[in-house]
């Protein structure tokens, strides 16, 4: 029930860049500046035993992560680990940072990997996460159009370009769902929110699906959404979806 009040509280983003994301036109983060999010790794055949960052996450509770469903499937959750208080996901000397290991996955039950509707997963965590300046949960809520609300994460800085070590940051404007599906040609459902500018030019991209949608009022932040999907990155009026 917890997944579906979240859902009921936020949408998720939506478009097919499904193979990872990037954060587009926007800058360095400050350290400590989103405590709450997360990288998530995972070890692929052709890294050995390297675990490299695939999708981004959001602390929501001592031992919870809330990051995407399509992030999550098809993976089992022991496959998965979650690096907290992370800034240079580079680094492995980073005495801020905290390792957790995924034990259990819950994705969306009405996820839909063909519309990426409720695309939506929590993971519970083999062990709680201690807070302090570098690693804290946020809470979550709702947004309206026309508000500027921040995207972050570790994805690739344009469209196949490379991802940088650095978490980055950008600012995109809330926008209508129906000013949304006029520029997607439908499947816009009313789980998702719609953000960003038809000029393009500022965007996530590959490597920041699951990351958070954050409104900030004044230096309080709230999660209102998580990366899903967009056609493409920052072209002209193609808006991401959260």
């Amino acid at each position: 029930m917890k997944i579906l009040v979240i859902v009921a509280l936020f949408a998720c983003a939506t478009a097919f860049r499904l193979d990872d994301d990037k954060i587009v036109g926007g800058v360095t983060a400050k350290q400590n500046e989103f405590p709450f999010i997360v990288s998530l790794r995972r070890k692929s055949w052709w890294l050995g035993s390297t675990a490299s960052h695939f999708c981004g996450g959001s602390i929501i509770g001592t031992n919870k992560v809330l990051t995407a469903a399509h992030c999550t499937s098809g993976t089992s959750a022991s496959d998965i680990t979650v690096a907290a208080g992370q800034f240079d996901k580079s680094s492995d000397t980073d005495d801020n940072e905290q390792i957790r290991t995924a034990s259990r996955k819950s994705e969306h039950p009405g996820y839909n990997s063909q519309t990426i509707d409720m695309d939506f997963a929590v993971l519970t965590m083999s062990s709680s996460f201690t807070f302090n300046t570098n690693v804290a949960k946020i809470t979550m809520g709702g947004a309206q159009p026309g508000q500027m609300l921040t995207v972050s994460g570790w994805g690739t800085l344009s469209a196949g370009g490379s991802s940088p070590n650095n978490l980055q940051r950008v600012d995109v404007p809330a926008i209508t769902n129906t000013e949304c599906n006029a520029a997607y040609k439908g499947g816009i459902t009313d789980n998702m929110l719609c953000a960003g500018y038809s000029a393009g030019g500022k965007d996530s991209c590959q490597g920041d699906s699951g990351g958070p949608l954050v409104r900030f009022d004044g230096t309080i932040p709230t999660l209102v959404g998580v990366v899903s999907w967009g056609n493409g990155m920052s072209y002209h009026n193609c808006f991401n979806n959260y």
